[in-house]
């Protein structure tokens, strides 16, 4: 599919062109919302959201934290993201993110 190639270059706009970011977010999470009706197996279609999770992660790192983090929050509450990629995103957040962390920020990840 074009799927990866789509998404390494809306990484690449949104690392040139900050303007974009917001649509960058736009853009991974459709690519998070979307089901599975047969056309790819589960594994592909796991990986395709860790990519989109990883320009989530992208996009916290140049800047759009609050924005990513109430997106993803939605996510979870809707239960539309599984608990396996919920871990991914926490995980990855971790490894990005050292201490010491903001009150909002703990708050933030204590509801995810």
């Amino acid at each position: 599919t074009l799927t990866p190639s789509i998404l390494s270059l809306v990484r690449i706009l949104s690392k040139k062109h900050a303007f974009t970011r917001p649509d960058a977010t736009q853009v991974a999470l459709v690519f998070l919302g979307h089901s599975n009706p047969g056309e790819l197996s589960s594994q592909k279609m796991r990986s395709l959201k860790e990519q989109a999770l990883r320009l989530l992660m992208h996009l916290m790192v140049a800047g759009e934290v609050a924005l990513v983090l109430r997106h993803v929050e939605r996510l979870v509450v809707k239960k539309a993201l599984d608990s396996s990629l919920v871990r991914y995103f926490l995980e990855s957040m971790l490894n990005i993110f050292q201490p010491p962390y903001s009150t909002t920020l703990t708050r933030t990840f204590g509801s995810l």
